[in-house]
């Protein structure tokens, strides 16, 4: 792989694009490829922002994918990668930053990868990336299986391009999400080999599939240098500020200096995952989607307001309450981290109330 000719897509949607301004910043330090910065639905504003961070550097170009409207995200992975021309097609969430080296591991392993892959978000916890071999749902944070089958993710990929254009001809199959039920049936047999027999999978989960059935190897490896917040590159307009679910959680945020707010919430997320789920599940499952569902959203929203406080430059609020110790340390090291980074690459730093987004 020669880096300095690979391109990176980061995709934006809306109420993103000032917030994250400083992550362009710090991967064009730790890097010496370039990036296209794409709207996805973002408003008038946000797309003028990132046409002007685009002009300002020779490493950075700017691509208006859509103006009326938030486009799903396979559908916007496949147009970008059917227009790619170069060897390697790649892509990460616009919530990614770097602060230290990460290019010359990914260019390491492409001698030997069709697929690379990196950036779980900083609320994901170990029983996040492993699928147990009793669960019905393929979620994006697993990135293999209980039988050590890799399946990758795209929070951050880096594909082989001519591999990726073999299976999608061959097969009619690109980054979509699917159900089994609507999966065509000659690509059944693929999943069950591998031990892939599911209710449904996130995106390009069955395209990664077929690249390992053709002999192309995917590997999802943490780089360092690469930090994912998780969960800001989503439509939030249909949420709400708050994520609330009964009276176990209220329970847990009081009893948080007791020690007794962890098992108490470990068992809030069974109990209202088996409440709200339409599926019936191993009971297991239902712990697992409730508490991820969780843990991404109370993270997101925290990552939010530390954002929004920095482009302000005011202080910002306590880590929220998660459950776990570990995640919300993890929390409080990141949102310490982007306070460096503002403070490093302020050049990148825009004021969202301005039209075009002036410096």
């Amino acid at each position: 792989m020669n880096t300095s000719d690979v391109q990176f897509n980061i995709i934006y949607t809306p109420d993103t694009a000032a917030l994250l301004s400083p992550f362009v910043g710090s991967l064009l330090q730790w890097s010496d490829c370039s990036y296209r910065l794409i709207s996805n639905g973002c408003p008038e504003a946000e797309r003028n922002i990132l046409k002007n961070l685009a002009a300002r550097h020779d490493r950075l170009d700017y691509l208006c994918f859509s103006e009326s409207g938030m486009i799903e995200h396979a559908t916007v992975l496949n147009a970008l990668q059917t227009e790619e021309q170069g060897e390697w097609f790649c892509a990460l969430d616009s919530d990614i930053y770097a602060s230290g080296p990460w290019l010359d591991t990914v260019a390491e392993l492409s001698s030997d990868s069709a697929g690379i892959f990196t950036g779980l978000p900083t609320w994901c916890i170990s029983d996040d990336t492993i699928l147990p071999a009793k669960f019905e749902r393929l979620q994006g944070t697993h990135v293999a299986l209980s039988n050590g089958t890799s399946i990758g993710s795209t929070y951050f990929m880096v594909y082989n391009n001519a591999m990726v254009n073999r299976v999608r001809k061959e097969t009619g199959v690109g980054f979509e999400r699917y159900r089994w039920s609507d999966l065509p049936d000659e690509h059944k047999p693929v999943a069950e080999k591998y031990g892939a027999r599911m209710f449904d999978y996130d995106t390009a989960i069955i395209m990664n599939l077929l690249i390992t059935e053709r002999g192309g190897k995917i590997t999802y490896t943490d780089l360092p240098g690469i930090t994912h917040l998780g969960g800001l590159a989503e439509d939030r307009s249909h949420r709400s500020k708050h994520y609330f679910r009964g009276r176990l959680d209220k329970l847990s945020y009081k009893l948080r200096s007791t020690g007794l707010d962890v098992p108490l919430m470990w068992y809030a997320d069974l109990y209202y995952g088996a409440l709200h789920s339409p599926q019936k599940l191993y009971w297991r499952e239902y712990q697992s989607l409730s508490s991820r569902a969780r843990r991404r959203f109370v993270a997101s929203s925290y990552y939010f307001d530390v954002l929004n406080a920095l482009v302000q430059n005011k202080p910002y609020r306590e880590v929220p309450h998660i459950g776990n110790r570990a995640v919300e340390s993890r929390l409080k090291h990141t949102a310490n981290e982007l306070g460096k980074i503002f403070a490093e690459h302020n050049d990148f730093v825009v004021d969202p109330s301005m039209p075009n987004g002036s410096q």
